[in-house]
């Protein structure tokens, strides 16, 4: 199942909280995989759980409680499409919990409608990535590639160097006309 969480509040509202099928602990902690910085929030605050059945929710005894649509959680709780979660002064809800193709019986539209996902989880997405990941890494060397590349470039935008292959292309055929003609 793929869930995500939908920021309501705070200056990164709107943004999109891909969530992995795993566990994914909420605090102030260094070793959380969402660090809020607040002191409304405990150190290790909350867990989600996510796997291919559905999303969970469990307070991990924090000073100020996790609210489930306004509900203050005592065990671990399953969420739905469209919950409301307070973790300390941060709002989030619930989204993106379509269940992932069955990979015995896929066909080329469930694997493109997977990907895809629906038209809204194409904006802000953010999805996390632990630091101890192949995936992590690989990100980082593509980033410092890129970097490399657009220092080494000598066009300042695409459509400049658009231009300089043009401009050459109509050079050679220049060169071509002359040396059919020498």
């Amino acid at each position: 199942m793929s869930a995500s969480l939908i920021i309501q509040t705070g200056k990164l509202k709107g943004k999109k909280l891909n969530l992995p099928n795993s566990e994914v602990i909420v605090g102030r902690d260094e070793g959380c995989q969402i660090k809020l910085a607040t002191d409304e929030i405990s150190r290790k605050h909350c867990v989600f759980r996510s796997t291919t059945e559905g999303l969970w929710l469990r307070d991990l005894g924090s000073s100020n409680g996790t609210l489930v649509n306004d509900v203050p959680i005592s065990e671990e709780v399953e969420l739905d499409h469209g919950d409301t979660i307070q973790i300390g002064p941060m709002l989030f809800q619930v989204a993106g919990l379509e269940k992932k193709p069955n990979s015995e019986n896929v066909s080329d539209d469930d694997i493109a409608d997977w990907l895809g996902g629906p038209e809204e989880s194409n904006s802000g997405a953010t999805t996390i990535i632990r630091k101890d990941s192949p995936a992590y890494a690989a990100i980082q060397a593509a980033n410092e590639e890129s970097v490399r590349l657009k220092r080494a470039s000598k066009f300042s935008s695409v459509a400049e160097e658009g231009r300089d292959i043009i401009r050459r292309h109509f050079e050679q055929l220049e060169q071509n006309k002359s040396d059919l003609h020498s």
